[in-house]
């Protein structure tokens, strides 16, 4: 027989269409084509049959619903109705509007069919993962890293960050372990006690080139004249050996003042810190036992002690002027070591400093007093320059850069009677020092 609906062929014997879903009175049914074509007689539930030539879009008689939907009764082999998730396949006579019911045993796993956005029952955790669900992106967990929808447990990328960051701080622990055991085994620098013993042991070993480790370049000609004595009191054949070394404080601020403006000429550079070393050294004059003190300066120059001078004979920053004045106050005051202190260290004299000081203590025996003015400078450039250097050359064997006269007036008093005297020295400059390199008188 065939639905008087849609037309679809049915078993005799359905009470409804397995297509459409309409219901069926199995006695008004007709069983052939013929009775289609011809009008049903009268019986009261006529009206709840389809009428004559009705296909299969045909509208509700009177009593019908025109709203209402068919049971469902759909079969498998149909495409899923609207809303029905795309990936699933509802079974037999599921009703795709539900909602999975709560069970606590499924361990808050999806139900069979529902969607990935299908709304949460009761106490489920928002977070938690389900199983066997290829469709289903894994939301962030919330230690920052993801979690494996089938392994669930602890982010793996957030393990491995905190392990690379433990490794990375051992290793710059270890680094900065390693440059401290550097600096502090074999770069430590030394204190200003090493400094001034190790230099005192080089001047009395006469070896200049490890004592000038010491001293900052720019004052080697000061050093040089404190090797230069040094040696001449060994030669005399006296026994000096280091007693003692300590630190004695810090260096009064006027002349910290003078050193910084000696240092910022001669060299270029100032110094940070400057600290007294005072010491003691022992010697054998003539067999007798002496021992004599004394005072050095260091200063501290990029992390490092440099001795600088001795209390008592400050280094200065020389001009021409004022190494003419140092030099005829010496001359004056009977000093011949203070004369040879203003010459340069490869000056020729027919006068070593001892001979010439037993000239100047006998005009002191004869009572002779000298007295000098003021110096007054002039400039030497040009040719003149050309022919100083010349005669220096051939008198002492050096040359100097730039040169100066420097004239003054001597007044000698001997017994009652005075006579004046001009005197002119020449200074030279030699390495950025002045120094008086010539005299005529």
């Amino acid at each position: 027989m065939k639905c008087s609906v849609c037309g679809n062929e049915i078993p005799d014997n359905s009470t409804s269409c397995p297509y459409c879903g309409v219901i069926l009175n199995q006695h008004t049914q007709p069983t052939d084509n013929s009775a289609l074509n011809t009008q049903p007689a009268y019986n009261p539930t006529a009206y709840d049959q389809p009428t004559y030539d009705q296909n299969q879009y045909f509208q509700p008689t009177d009593n019908q619903n025109p709203f209402a939907q068919p049971a469902y009764n759909q079969p498998a082999n149909m495409q899923p109705m609207y809303d029905q998730n795309q990936y699933s396949q509802p079974t037999f006579g599921q009703n795709q509007f539900t909602q999975p019911t709560y069970n606590p045993a499924a361990n808050n796993q999806l139900m069979y069919g529902q969607g990935q956005y299908s709304q949460m029952s009761y106490d489920q955790n928002q977070y938690s993962q389900p199983i066997d669900n290829p469709y289903f992106a894994a939301p962030p967990s919330m230690d920052g890293g993801y979690t494996d929808s089938r392994k669930p447990g602890k982010a793996k990328k957030g393990k491995n960050f905190k392990i690379a960051a433990i490794i990375t701080t051992c290793v710059i622990i270890l680094a900065g372990l390693g440059v401290g055991a550097y600096f502090f085994f074999f770069n430590r620098g030394e204190s200003p006690v090493e400094v001034t013993r190790n230099y005192l042991e080089a001047l009395l070993e006469g070896d200049f080139d490890k004592a000038s480790k010491y001293f900052l370049d720019g004052t080697r000609d000061y050093h040089q004249k404190m090797f230069t004595s040094a040696l001449n009191t060994i030669s005399e054949g006296i026994n000096i050996e280091v007693s003692k070394v300590h630190e004695d404080g810090n260096v009064k601020p006027d002349v910290v003042e003078e050193l910084n403006y000696t240092l910022n000429e001669l060299c270029g550079i100032t110094c940070s810190a400057y600290k007294y070393v005072s010491c003691e050294l022992k010697s054998d004059s003539f067999g007798s036992p002496e021992a004599e003190k004394g005072r050095f300066i260091l200063g501290k120059y990029k992390d490092k002690w440099y001795l600088i001078c001795l209390e008592d004979n400050m280094i200065e920053a020389r001009t021409a002027l004022n190494v003419c004045d140092k030099f005829m106050k010496a001359f004056t005051e009977f000093d011949a070591y203070g004369m040879f202190d203003c010459f340069p260290n490869d000056f020729k004299s027919d006068y070593t400093n001892s001979e010439m000081q037993d000239d100047l203590n006998e005009l002191k025996k004869m009572n002779v007093v000298m007295t000098a003015s003021s110096g007054t400078q002039t400039d030497i450039d040009g040719d003149e320059l050309d022919k100083v250097n010349k005669e220096l050359l051939s008198n002492h064997g050096f040359t100097v850069e730039d040169a100066a006269y420097v004239d003054y007036k001597i007044t000698f008093e001997f017994i009652g009677e005075t006579a004046d005297n001009d005197y002119r020295l020449i200074a030279g400059k030699i390495n950025g020092n002045w120094y008086v390199v010539d005299y005529d008188n």
